[in-house]
């Protein structure tokens, strides 16, 4: 953008970072080396004034007060003018941002890094004065896609926001901006830990527990369902505890692949994607057997994902589903349904929905625990079972039915008490089992994320 120092000549001056920036002409690949540049910092301190000296509509200035060692101005105000009065309210909003982003960041301090993932750092962020913690998502953009992605996931969180009422297992967000190449996303900070750590920290975990964390996480699914909104990667690393506290809620993360679909008020037709018949299930899976070639429009992560999305790139409500009887099925036997060294051979098994209830894993694991699996992990999208009958479902009921000591019959049932007892007593049992098989399926998912990374 073009702006022009009312005492010098016409000027380029751009913004980046936390600097503003002033060259002779126009920049340009073949001049980039050579072409003067005046560079200054924008700091807590600088002054931003609407006004111009020379009471030009199009001019304004910037005291940049950035002081050096001595404590003196390095760099003089700035006074510029636009091309136009909207060139010039246009700047002025991009200063005005990042002079309170620039604020803000001093109002905080990097305590340690929490996590790495492919584009991103997670950082512990604490504030100066009253010590609260947060936890800051910092993306570097190295291209316009990378740039879509994140700007796509704070656009749903926000989205999320608007739509849904605070719900106490979906994570809120408190901050989303960015400076020159980075992208910044804060949130409040979870420091219990992803589910399956956490779980196997706990050391001791009951069927009991089990639907405890299931209810809470089915509940935040349902919730997004009913507004149409979609998660799409629901896995333990975007499953969070509050705190290390026995009774910490999680919170549901990671909205970087979700999608959100909409009414029409007037014809009442939701965009949501339709499910795939079976017919057309079967088929894909037949050709993906004999060609080995997949669509490429799969959105997840491996082991978790619907065949529906791996055969027909197909994203709707029962893939969440679908997902969630995954982390279920985890939690409970400590190994993966579909598990392979070849990520080919993790990819087949999802798609053929193949896997066993049967063996030493599932001794002890109750008749309606595998009921629910079955009925999420159902290959046909269209008879999965729905985030609200899961909530509905007597495993998950017998732990709000498991609150009351006194109460004669089961909410809305009429199955006596002895049953809800029957039935509390039966998911009291350690599953020590899972838990060995947990850690081992924790350090190898830890050394294959590792792997990734790198």
């Amino acid at each position: 953008m073009c702006l022009s120092n009312s005492f010098v000549t016409h000027r380029h001056a751009a913004t980046a970072t936390h600097s503003l920036t002033l060259t002779h002409s126009q920049p340009t690949k073949e001049t980039a080396k050579s072409i003067h540049i005046t560079k200054a910092r924008i700091s807590i301190k600088s002054v931003i004034d609407t006004e111009d000296l020379e009471d030009d509509p199009n001019g304004f200035a910037i005291q940049i007060n950035d002081e050096d060692e001595n404590g003196s101005d390095a760099s003089p105000p700035w006074y510029l003018r636009g091309d136009s009065l909207d060139d010039k309210k246009l700047w002025l909003n991009k200063l005005c941002r990042t002079h309170a982003i620039t604020h803000w960041l001093h109002q905080y301090e990097k305590i340690k890094v929490l996590g790495i993932g492919g584009s991103a750092v997670v950082h512990e962020l604490k504030h100066k004065r009253s010590g609260q913690r947060y936890a800051m998502k910092e993306m570097e953009i190295k291209n316009r896609g990378m740039m879509e992605m994140a700007v796509a996931e704070a656009e749903m969180l926000m989205n999320i926001m608007e739509k849904v009422d605070h719900h106490a297992n979906i994570m809120e967000i408190n901050k989303v901006f960015q400076v020159g190449d980075k992208f910044y996303m804060v949130f409040p900070l979870c420091t219990g830990g992803e589910l399956y750590d956490a779980v196997i920290k706990r050391g001791h975990f009951t069927e009991f527990d089990a639907a405890s964390l299931f209810r809470d996480l089915l509940s935040a699914l349902h919730e997004l369902h009913r507004h149409d909104i979609l998660h799409l990667d629901i896995k333990p690393e975007n499953i969070l505890f509050e705190s290390d506290a026995a009774d910490a809620k999680i919170k549901l993360t990671d909205f970087g692949l979700a999608k959100a679909f909409h009414t029409d008020k007037e014809t009442g037709v939701s965009t949501v994607e339709a499910n795939p018949s079976l017919e057309e299930l079967n088929k894909k899976l037949d050709q993906f057997l004999t060609s080995g070639i997949l669509q490429s429009h799969m959105r997840g992560t491996m082991g978790y994902m619907a065949p529906e999305l791996i055969l027909c790139g197909s994203s709707s409500k029962p893939a969440d589903i679908w997902a969630a009887g995954v982390v279920l099925y985890i939690l409970l036997s400590g190994k993966p349904p579909f598990h392979s060294r070849s990520n080919r051979d993790v990819m087949e098994k999802s798609a053929k929905g193949e896997y066993s209830l049967e063996g030493d894993d599932w001794e002890g694991v109750s008749a309606d625990a595998k009921d629910l699996i079955r009925k999420m992990l159902t290959f046909d999208p269209s008879a999965r079972i729905t985030a609200a009958d899961v909530l509905q479902h007597p495993w998950v009921q017998m732990v709000a039915a498991g609150g009351d000591e006194g109460e004669e019959e089961e909410e809305g049932g009429g199955a006596p008490a002895a049953a809800v007892r029957a039935r509390r007593l039966t998911s009291s049992t350690p599953l020590s089992g899972a838990l060995r098989n947990l850690t081992g399926h924790v350090q190898d998912r830890r050394m294959e994320k590792m792997a990734t990374n790198l």
